[in-house]
């Protein structure tokens, strides 16, 4: 008898381990699409804009519907992250200001007011815009800069990353040598 039960209790734990693996195969989810971005030029003066380009690509086999949208120069839905050579985060740009005609100062906010909306994205093609990380991240002294975006949406769990790239920020007096 007890060896009946022990056979028992191992064909119940072996059916309860099956279910397990089976859901755990069933709801491993794959990213639906994917991140690229690529810099406008490679190096910069010190104290010009440094413009990136974001290219999202449904690799999914149904349309993906995501939120666009820019607020001043960046696109809504994405994070970025901004490192210096020694691997710091950039510091995020502070409060703007512009001074009026009679001599004032007005303060901007830093991101400018925008728009969003949602569209989709078939499968295998690709939605393309720029960002201008200058407006969130100090470039603020000559170096090697490295950059990358992700975004999360609703039925991912993990947020997708894209590639990361390096803008070296030239002294201003410096000409670059890449095109613009």
């Amino acid at each position: 008898m007890t060896k009946i039960m022990k056979v028992l209790v191992l064909a119940m734990l072996i059916s309860v381990l099956n279910k397990y693996a089976i859901t755990a195969q069933t709801n491993s989810e794959r990213a639906k699409f994917t991140l690229n971005i690529s810099a406008l030029s490679t190096e910069v003066a010190l104290g010009t804009d440094v413009d990136i380009e974001i290219k999202l690509t449904n690799t999914s086999e149904a349309p993906l519907t995501f939120e666009f949208g820019h607020h001043g120069g960046l696109p809504d839905g994405y994070q970025y992250e901004v490192r210096d050579e020694q691997g710091a985060i950039a510091t995020k740009v502070g409060k703007r200001y512009v001074h009026s005609s009679n001599g004032d100062s007005i303060q901007l906010p830093n991101i400018l007011p925008g728009s969003i909306s949602k569209g989709g994205v078939q499968p295998g093609k690709s939605q393309l815009c720029s960002a201008r990380i200058s407006e969130v991240y100090q470039f603020d002294h000559p170096g090697k800069y490295t950059i990358q975006v992700s975004r999360k949406e609703s039925w991912s769990p993990d947020p997708v990353y894209s590639n990361t790239i390096t803008i070296t920020v030239l002294p201003a007096d410096e000409p670059s040598t890449t095109k613009q």
